[in-house]
């Protein structure tokens, strides 16, 4: 886009500035869009990244809990995507000694530390006898969808024209 100003001709200027105003406002529609694209892109992510690192694997409990339970919200220009199950992030960051010992642990917010807890317990099972563990590994999946984000994010970006 160009934009023309004849500096010594004030109709010229007010010209200008009222072209500008309309890119600023185009940018700022243009934004929205895609911090609603981009946040939308990002639930399917983690719900695909799910499907990968969690539901493809054998397990007792499948409630559809912690995939029903990833939402995104946009506000203007920012978004959340979050995963509302009360245990998303135990599956994320892994507990005991195989969440500390897994390959996102170096990435875990500051307060999470899953080698503080026990390194092994026993828990009730269904059957009522107690079952040993020693935690689970993180499953990272919010993690692996916020790298897949951020490549849309940056390709989407560059497709905006003003």
């Amino acid at each position: 886009m160009n934009i023309s100003i004849d500096i010594l001709n004030p109709d010229s200027i007010e010209s200008a500035i009222r072209a500008l105003d309309r890119v600023k406002a185009k940018c700022y529609t243009e934004m929205e869009g895609l911090v609603a694209d981009v946040a939308a892109y990002g639930e399917e992510a983690a719900r695909r990244e799910l499907d990968v690192q969690v539901y493809s694997s054998p397990s007792i409990w499948r409630t559809g809990e912690l995939k029903n339970g990833i939402r995104h919200t946009v506000d203007g220009m920012s978004a959340d995507i979050t995963s509302t199950a009360d245990y998303s992030i135990f599956v994320e960051f892994g507990t005991g000694i195989v969440g500390a010992e897994g390959p996102i642990a170096p990435d875990a917010p500051s307060w999470w530390a899953p080698s503080s807890f026990a390194e092994s317990w026993f828990f009730p099972g269904d059957d009522g006898r107690a079952v040993y563990t020693e935690g689970q590994e993180a499953k990272s999946y919010m993690y692996n969808a916020f790298t897949q984000l951020r490549d849309y994010a940056e390709r989407r970006l560059m497709e905006i024209q003003l």
